[in-house]
């Protein structure tokens, strides 16, 4: 998302931090956008979508239902989430990718699903990981593209996580 995009929302209501990172093709409702709040160091992957209202009451009442969305510090929220209207989510939350969120979630804590649910607490998730790393491998930096890589390379990674996982130190941007 581009300065000029956020400096629009904005424009249109939307009350958002500072270090905001958005990846690529997200939506953020642009009819209730001043119901909106997204908190510093929040990070939303691709295809995250933002709505402040639910026009599916509209053929049965003749209504719209609209809603606060805040989105507290440091908040990661995955690829492909859905964050609908009356939705809290706590500081330093993960949302898991594809999840569909609706309702108050405390802060650090990890939560998915559809709908949402709190999976476990952020320390839970840390020692989980930590494990998970000490048995894994771990690469050096990957480059911006796989192009960039041998094809014997691209091999060796592929069959290093197989049938698990492995762990880059910080993944180049693009």
């Amino acid at each position: 998302m581009h300065q000029s995009d956020i400096k629009n929302l904005r424009d249109r209501g939307l009350k958002i931090g500072d270090h905001f990172t958005a990846i690529v093709d997200i939506f953020i409702d642009q009819t209730f956008t001043y119901l909106i709040n997204i908190g510093s160091g929040v990070t939303l992957s691709s295809r995250v979508a933002i709505l402040a209202h639910d026009a599916s009451s509209l053929s049965l009442l003749g209504y719209t239902e609209i809603g606060k969305v805040t989105i507290e510090d440091g908040v990661f929220v995955g690829f492909g989430s859905i964050i609908l209207p009356n939705t809290v989510i706590g500081r330093k939350t993960i949302v898991g990718a594809g999840s569909v969120v609706k309702g108050h979630f405390p802060p650090e804590v990890v939560i998915g699903g559809n709908p949402a649910r709190v999976i476990r607490t952020l320390e839970e998730h840390r020692v989980r990981k930590f494990e998970d790393i000490s048995n894994s491998p771990i690469f050096d930096q990957l480059p911006r593209s796989p192009l960039e890589l041998s094809i014997e390379e691209r091999e060796r990674i592929s069959d290093s996580v197989n049938n698990s996982i492995g762990f880059v130190p910080v993944i180049a941007k693009r």
